[in-house]
């Protein structure tokens, strides 16, 4: 069975005033000790992916963060919160550094080799920066696919959502 992967399309939400607002325009360039802090979600296209957010999670199969992708209502604690906040800092030539804020650490890639992928993980060792670019046609919604600025081991280098709606890879 042929393995249908969906390209990521990010939504950023600010998380700026005490007020969650959507905006159309690339986030402000902040610091991970400042902010400002962001959701990054998922548009998706079915049920499974819809309305998703970035999450960094512990994964004990490869001893990595991950990036995965939850609902913004399983939150149970200060730190599923912050597992779900990223800063954007500045990298140059109009990408980022993408921080997450519970892991005080980078959002980048590793090569599973044993999966003969690139997965999205949070790492102490920046990888890559990432270039936000509009969505045709849904610059006004503020969509835009993510892509790696720096070479990639296998895959496209935009990041994307997997067919189990959780795993993030390139």
């Amino acid at each position: 069975m042929k393995k249908v992967t969906l390209s990521l399309i990010v939504f950023c939400v600010f998380f700026a005033s005490n007020c969650l607002r959507a905006q159309s325009t690339l986030p402000e360039v902040g610091t991970a000790e400042d902010g400002p802090w962001y959701y990054i979600q998922v548009k998706g296209s079915d049920a499974v992916r819809t309305n998703r957010v970035f999450a960094a999670i512990p994964d004990e199969t490869t001893g990595n963060v991950r990036v995965m992708g939850v609902g913004k209502d399983e939150i149970n604690s200060i730190e599923d919160v912050n597992r779900r906040l990223w800063s954007f800092e500045d990298y140059g030539n109009g990408s980022y550094i993408i921080v997450n804020k519970q892991e005080e650490n980078v959002l980048g890639i590793w090569n599973w080799a044993e999966k003969s992928k690139d997965i999205a993980i949070v790492e102490t060792t920046l990888s890559t920066g990432w270039k936000l670019i509009p969505v045709e046609g849904q610059e006004e919604n503020g969509y835009f696919n993510m892509e790696a600025t720096d070479p990639i081991t296998s895959g496209s280098p935009y990041l994307h959502q997997g067919n189990d709606g959780w795993k993030f890879g390139l």
